[in-house]
């Protein structure tokens, strides 16, 4: 149900209109099976005097003839929409399942009413707008009533009696407050968002382990190096009292974000949690509340000071062992810690479940990766190095981007911001989450300026000889995790295009030799073209037509006996077109097929 309260105007002019000959409060249901809204006996309904009130958007909102909807001849109320929900530009339409009230004056005819006078004064009119005004002031109440009982709306002492249903109470002057100095050692090429709520703990050599929470969304501005954030501790008393430039660590890495410190000891001061902070706290325990669930388990980890999100996996799988929830914590942990951990897994685990962990004993079971992961499947899981917990991978990455105009400026600030978009996706990953190549391509090419990209990615320690392929790879022990630096990736921009226009002369196999020629011409034809756009996605030394030969091999259907091309090339600001030479390539150009002519061996020749 929704409810939003209706002004005074709207309840005077209704009760007015009803008591003098009116028609107020037609209720319609804005559904799509209840459309149009037919009024009865509307040949007597002034259009002019219609008036349409409902919920847009969750507010009470008066409705505007031909604006929002018109009144047709046949007494049918039609709103300017495409869609039941989606108005046209400019219109406002109903939030889709509530309900729309129409009211009107009628033409003169029919019984007349007993009461007639709407003037100001009147005793009418009087009574009408006193009635209407303890309306209102009800509707309003229940307003409050009704924003009362959500977290998201609720405020003051009905915040407070939400928050107690997830045990969770208001934190007073017994918590201590703070700030700490977010920072990087450059300045930052855009935006970097810290929300409310991020974990900060003190480090392992301060006299006293604290953790703090932000209490207010911040933002490190473009080309600045710092930033300052409010934080309040999350233990009450003089233990959650972090001495100065001890709150070092946080919980979860944020991109952007190099280092934290607190340049001040934290401090008894202030008020009252606000409604804001308080909120933010009701809705994340609501998150990880439930037990056994994931964000229970994670939650119940975070816990504890040097565990952060992306440190724990949790493996689930009811045929493999049913009752058991494997837990896989990479990081490194004290003895002391390791035992506060356990018992936190042990709190959060519902009756009947055991948790299998790895804070005594590292397991070493590989994990199944799933089918149909993308990219040109699983690369080596055999003979791959880890460092500690971390699987350092190498990658390259080329970008062809959209625009071959750009200036030197422009096309490194597009080179740096896809090689930062491919560190990220990386580092975004989960302990023993595998790396999915199709996923790391899709994040290069979300970013603006770039049309297509090529990965070329391993295990930085593979086996000698092994390349550097476009594949998945899977650390493999789950309690490994993923790594990518920027001196372990090379990117390249690529820059002119080498444009080609083939002509294939094939011989049709198998049952394609005794298919119409036209549709398995039309078939070869697309092969060839979408096998020699992924073989020319990363170019090629030198472009012959002996190599491109070599890069379509025989299939079931056809087999290519001759290839040649015309190729355009712009040669020191000269456009040049040639046929069949021999043009070497340098890594930054792209080789474009334009066109494809497929011609079939005559036979007798």
């Amino acid at each position: 149900m929704s409810f939003a309260a209706e002004p005074y105007g709207v309840f005077a002019a209704d009760l007015i209109a009803n008591l003098t000959g009116g028609t107020s409060r037609l209720r319609f249901h804005y559904v799509e099976d209840e459309l149009p809204f037919q009024i009865p006996g509307h040949e007597r309904v002034l259009p002019e005097t219609l008036r349409v009130i409902g919920l847009a958007a969750g507010l009470f909102t008066t409705f505007v003839l031909g604006r929002d909807f018109t009144f047709s001849a046949e007494g049918a109320l039609l709103w300017n929409h495409s869609t039941p929900g989606e108005p046209l530009p400019g219109a406002t339409v109903p939030d889709l399942g509530t309900d729309v009230w129409a009211g009107f004056d009628r033409r003169p005819g029919g019984q007349p009413p007993v009461l007639t006078d709407r003037n100001p004064g009147s005793i009418t009119r009087t009574l009408a707008e006193a009635f209407a005004l303890e309306l209102a002031v009800i509707s309003h109440q229940l307003d409050g009533v009704y924003a009362g009982s959500f977290v998201a709306t609720a405020g003051g002492r009905d915040l407070d009696q939400l928050a107690s249903l997830v045990g969770v109470e208001r934190r007073g002057v017994t918590h201590a407050a703070g700030e700490v100095v977010l920072a990087r050692s450059t300045p930052a090429p855009a935006d970097v968002t810290v929300v409310a709520g991020t974990l900060i703990s003190t480090s392992a050599d301060a006299p006293i382990a604290a953790t703090v929470e932000t209490t207010a969304t911040v933002t490190l501005r473009r080309g600045t190096v710092s930033a300052q954030a409010p934080v309040r501790a999350l233990t009450a008393g003089t233990a959650g009292v972090a001495a100065a430039r001890t709150l070092t660590i946080l919980h979860r890495p944020i991109l952007g974000i190099e280092a934290v410190l607190n340049p001040e000891p934290m401090a008894f001061r202030g008020g009252a949690e606000t409604d804001v902070d308080l909120r933010s706290r009701v809705q994340f325990s609501l998150a990880r509340s439930g037990r056994g669930t994931r964000d229970a388990l994670v939650g119940a980890l975070m816990t504890v000071e040097g565990i952060r999100e992306q440190d724990v996996l949790v493996e689930e799988d009811h045929l493999a062992f049913p009752g058991v929830v494997k837990v896989t914590v990479a990081t490194e942990l004290t003895p002391a810690a390791a035992v506060l951990a356990r018992a936190a897994l042990d709190e959060a685990r519902p009756a009947g479940v055991r948790i299998d962990d790895n804070l005594l004993v590292p397991t070493a079971a590989a994990p199944t990766l799933a089918e149909n992961t993308g990219g040109g499947g699983d690369g080596p899981t055999s003979g791959v190095a880890l460092d500690g917990v971390f699987m350092p991978l190498e990658a390259r990455l080329t970008v062809t981007p959209g625009d071959t105009g750009l200036t030197d400026e422009q096309r490194r600030r597009l080179q740096d911001a896809s090689a930062d978009t491919l560190i990220a996706a990386v580092d975004a990953l989960g302990v023993g989450e595998p790396v999915i190549y199709n996923r790391l391509v899709h994040a290069v090419m979300a970013v603006s300026g770039v049309l297509d990209a090529v990965i070329e990615i391993g295990p930085k320690d593979r086996p000698a000889g092994e390349p550097l392929k476009r594949y998945n790879v899977r650390p493999p022990i789950p309690g490994a995790r993923a790594r990518l630096e920027r001196g372990d990736l090379g990117v390249t921009l690529r820059g002119e295009r080498v444009v080609l226009d083939l002509t294939v002369v094939i011989e049709r196999r198998g049952l394609a030799a005794s298919g119409e020629a036209e549709a398995t011409l039309g078939a070869a034809r697309a092969d060839i073209e979408r096998r020699l756009v992924e073989a020319l996605a990363l170019t090629p030394p030198v472009l012959t037509p002996a190599a491109l030969l070599g890069m379509l091999d025989p299939t079931a259907d056809y087999a290519v006996e001759e290839l040649s091309y015309r190729v355009e090339l712009i040669d020191e600001g000269v456009r040049v077109t040639a046929s069949n030479v021999t043009v070497p390539l340098g890594p930054a150009q792209q080789v474009w097929v334009r066109s494809v002519l497929v011609t079939e061996t005559q036979v007798g020749t």
